[in-house]
């Protein structure tokens, strides 16, 4: 199953109300990124943006933005994907009523590629 398949179903599965696996985002990073070539990792980062963009779900958005950065860790590139780039206006605003834990995480996206 291709990668955004399989974070189609991680987030579906979360915003269901009935997660009984709290390591699900976690163990998705950790196997499938993981096992990814940095050029695959750094091509996964525009999809998974857009994704964040239309998620309205707080602590999603904020699974979403760490796995973005898992991406961007495995990427081994500060190279900025166009997608991010071009919506980190519109990220600030969506995150700019989220909790601080979530606003950190977003931060911490931007400061890897000195948005």
């Amino acid at each position: 199953m291709r990668f955004q398949e399989q974070l189609d179903s991680v987030i579906a599965r979360w915003n269901s109300g009935d997660v009984d696996d709290e390591w699900l985002f976690q163990r998705l990073r950790e196997d499938e990124i993981g096992q990814m070539a940095p050029e695959e990792a750094w091509a996964q980062i525009g999809e998974s943006v857009t994704k964040l963009l239309n998620e309205e779900n707080e602590t999603t958005a904020t699974e979403l933005v760490e796995t973005i950065i898992a991406l961007a860790m495995q990427s081994k590139t500060t190279e900025v994907p166009k997608e991010l780039a071009s919506s980190s206006d519109r990220l600030m605003k969506q995150f700019a009523t989220h909790g601080e834990y979530a606003k950190d995480q977003l931060r911490r996206l931007f400061r890897h590629y000195r948005i």
